[in-house]
């Protein structure tokens, strides 16, 4: 018999009770569709939209002629279609709220996507193989990727070229869950990954996002290239200011050694005495020489600026560097077409250009090249940025390239260290890029290195540049006769006894009456009454300044000339009225020759 009826929906205790009470009503009048036997969709759809009657075991009974619309109705649910009316007011109701469910659901996957597409990230999923299931994000494009590209494509074989991203991968595979970064090229990821379980709980794969930190880890890098700078510049500050000092100590004790080995030379001695003086003289002149080189790198020594063309100071002193470079080693010279006007001491310069063309012919072994540049750069803001103490602007570059043996990064965190070299046993000081580190800074400078092991070494010095050359230099020497000089009166301070004895003799002997006060408040009372012409002192005393004393003086003797003594800088120098070109200032040791002769000028 063809059953009359179908129960389209029952749960499953109104199914049981059914076929246990009315067996044969069961298996000839009655016929349960295949929905309600598989709890398929339509089940879940009409219990989700409120029909309670499914859970409560009263079943929906329509004639068999309804099973038409009835399969066509399931088939649009399952399809995710919209369902067309059928003319019949029961199942448009339920058709209507089956496509209301429908559109609600079609515009949450739609936000869904947009979300996805647009976030800048990237998510993914792999199965248990490997292989991508989902690639999604706008991060895609970073890598050249479209959404889904790689969808269905083994991430092991994608990223074969990728040791880390496979190592990755793996351990995803092994259903662990972290975070790392991967470099793709250019890009750098930030990943995360995380096992993906499926109903049972059983491992079915990998799910995780990865975003794009490479902005992030540029400002990083960034950052501590600025610290290590910093920390860098703070230190070479620290150990210049202690070279400084020591050098200072050293110039008071070379002061008395030079001047009294002079002294004894003027009383001509007998020819051993004489050749002895001779041997400590060149002892304190090479001692004299490596205080200058910390005083350079300390930035302390006292300089002759000038407006010079760093082109003539480069071209001129080519001779001097063939003769000093071995054969070996090939010279090339490549200057400016335009001049380069440069504020600077053209002695310390050529200081520079020897230290970095030795420094560069020893990194050499056998034949290679040294290259010298010079040329216009103009400077901004992000290079003064990342480079302590460099305005932006134009500035003049001095270039010293070699074919040497090139530098790690270790060493060339210390190279302009003092006393630090990379040279045998007596092979090298360790002072000769201190130097020009020193020099090039207090010309308003800097010094850069690029280098790799085995490719050589690139120095560049950057000055700033002058705004022109003078049309011609005033030439001035120390070696012009001078008249004679009556006899005058001289005020001598200096709180190193040794120095204030030797310069006190020194202008004894040279016919002045001299008046010694070894601090200024005693030269203050010395100075009472007396007509002084001449105040010689130290820059540097208790209580009181050189500067400052002298000012304190012109109030009673206002035509007193002055002369300082000092192994630091200008800039070093305490003055109220600022200081200028012809400033006063002799450098310790200084000798006796040269001192009396700038008192005899001062005075004449």
């Amino acid at each position: 018999m063809v059953p009359s009826l179908v129960i389209i929906v029952a749960s499953f205790s109104l199914v049981h009770c059914v076929s246990r009470c009315f067996p044969t009503l069961t298996s000839h009048w009655l016929t349960f569709h295949p929905i309600t036997r598989t709890g398929a969709l339509s089940l879940i759809t009409l219990a989700g939209l409120g029909w309670a009657i499914a859970s409560i075991g009263i079943a929906l009974v329509f004639k068999r002629r309804l099973l038409r619309p009835l399969n066509g109705m399931i088939a649009s649910v399952r399809s995710g279609e919209h369902l067309a009316p059928t003319g019949l007011k029961e199942f448009d109701i339920l058709g209507s709220a089956v496509n209301d469910s429908l559109t609600r659901e079609r515009l949450s996957q739609e936000r869904l996507q947009t979300c996805l597409g647009n976030a800048p990230v990237i998510l993914y999923a792999m199965d248990r193989f490997g292989v991508f299931t989902l690639s999604e994000g706008k991060g895609l494009a970073a890598l050249g990727l479209a959404p889904g590209q790689v969808v269905g494509k083994s991430a092991l074989e994608v990223y074969r070229d990728y040791p880390l991203i496979v190592a990755g991968v793996e351990r995803a595979l092994a259903g662990e869950t972290f975070c790392t970064e991967n470099a793709v090229g250019s890009k750098v990821f930030e990943t995360w990954y995380s096992p993906l379980k499926d109903e049972r709980g059983a491992f079915a794969g990998s799910i995780g996002v990865a975003v794009d930190v490479s902005e992030r880890k540029a400002a990083e890098a960034e950052r501590e290239l600025l610290g290590e700078q910093l920390l860098q510049s703070q230190k070479m500050e620290s150990v210049g200011r202690l070279a400084g000092g020591v050098a200072h100590d050293f110039n008071n004790l070379l002061t008395p050694i030079i001047g009294y080995a002079e002294l004894l030379q003027l009383d001509r001695p007998g020819e051993r005495a004489h050749e002895r003086l001779d041997q400590i003289l060149k002892a304190a002149s090479r001692a004299k020489d490596l205080v200058q080189q910390l005083l350079s790198f300390s930035r302390k020594q006292v300089l002759e600026f000038k407006t010079i063309d760093l082109n003539r100071v480069v071209g001129d002193f080519t001779g001097i560097l063939g003769q000093t470079i071995r054969e070996s080693v090939d010279l090339r010279v490549q200057l400016c077409d335009t001049p380069c006007p440069l504020h600077g001491d053209q002695h310390q310069l050529e200081q520079v250009i020897m230290n970095l063309a030795v420094n560069a012919q020893d990194a050499i072994e056998g034949h290679g090249i040294i290259a010298i540049e010079t040329r216009h750069v103009e400077l901004d803001e992000k290079f003064a940025e990342l480079n302590h103490g460099i305005v932006p602007g134009p500035h003049l570059a001095l270039v010293f390239s070699d074919s040497g043996c090139g530098m790690d990064r270790e060493t060339q965190a210390h190279i302009f260290e003092p006393f630090f070299t990379t040279k045998g046993l007596g092979k090298g000081t360790g002072l000769g890029l201190a130097t020009v580190f020193g020099i090039v800074r207090q010309h308003g400078g800097i010094v850069t290195v690029q280098s790799q092991p085995e490719r050589g070494s690139t120095f560049t010095c950057y000055f700033p540049e002058a705004g022109s050359l003078p049309v011609q230099e005033r030439l001035a020497s120390l070696e012009q006769a001078l008249p004679e000089v009556k006899r005058r009166c001289i005020l001598l301070v200096e709180d190193n006894t040794m120095v204030r004895t030797l310069v006190q003799e020194l202008l004894t002997r040279r016919g002045f009456q001299v008046l010694v006060a070894d601090e200024p408040t005693q030269a203050l009372w010395l100075s009472k009454g007396v007509s002084l012409d001449l105040l010689v002192t130290d820059v540097i005393m208790p209580n009181m300044t050189g500067p400052e004393l002298h000012a304190a003086l012109k109030k009673s003797h206002p035509a007193l000339k002055v002369l300082y003594m000092s192994g630091y800088t200008r800039e070093a120098i305490p003055h109220p009225d600022g200081l200028e070109d012809d400033f006063p200032l002799i450098q310790k040791p200084f000798a006796i020759s040269n001192f009396a002769r700038r008192v005899e000028a001062l005075l004449n």
